[in-house]
């Protein structure tokens, strides 16, 4: 692992507002989103397209990732290591949607490992489809692959 960063006083990464078509990560860079005192990584408000690959996202006091709001939908995240953050390890709620989850390691986290719900609708009933899991590693955590949306 690097240097320990400092804490920001907010979020790590925060994309939102129709924002499209963004990358953040690869296979051969990895970031490292750590100690903020928010959400690790924050898609909201109708980002699409975004792709979130082979990250850490370790150590924020909320959730490791949250995936919020009408039209925020078709965005990746794949490879990703989400681990020891205060909410959940990943969060998809008010209508996010058709988003895809695949090779993620998930655990230690504050909240449950994966949260999908709607907390706009009136009987407060989750969003489906619900998530695909095909294969788990306990002894490492590792969910292969996870996906919404298709089926």
């Amino acid at each position: 692992m690097p240097d320990l960063p400092l804490p920001n006083g907010g979020g790590g990464i925060r994309i939102q507002n129709d924002a499209h078509g963004n990358i953040v990560g690869g296979p051969s860079i990895a970031n490292y989103v750590a100690y903020n005192t928010g959400a690790g990584v924050s898609l909201s408000s109708g980002v699409k397209a975004t792709q979130l690959l082979g990250n850490l996202i370790y150590s924020n006091t909320g959730p490791g990732i949250e995936l919020v709001g009408t039209g925020t939908t078709n965005n990746l995240l794949a490879g990703v290591s989400v681990f020891f953050n205060g909410g959940d390890g990943l969060t998809e709620h008010n209508n996010a949607t058709l988003n895809v989850w695949q090779s993620l390691s998930v655990y230690g986290n504050g909240g449950l490992g994966i949260d999908k719900f709607d907390s706009d609708s009136a009987t407060n009933t989750p969003d489906a489809p619900y998530p695909v899991i095909t294969s788990v590693n306990a002894s490492t955590g590792l969910i292969t692959p996870v996906a919404l949306g298709t089926t």
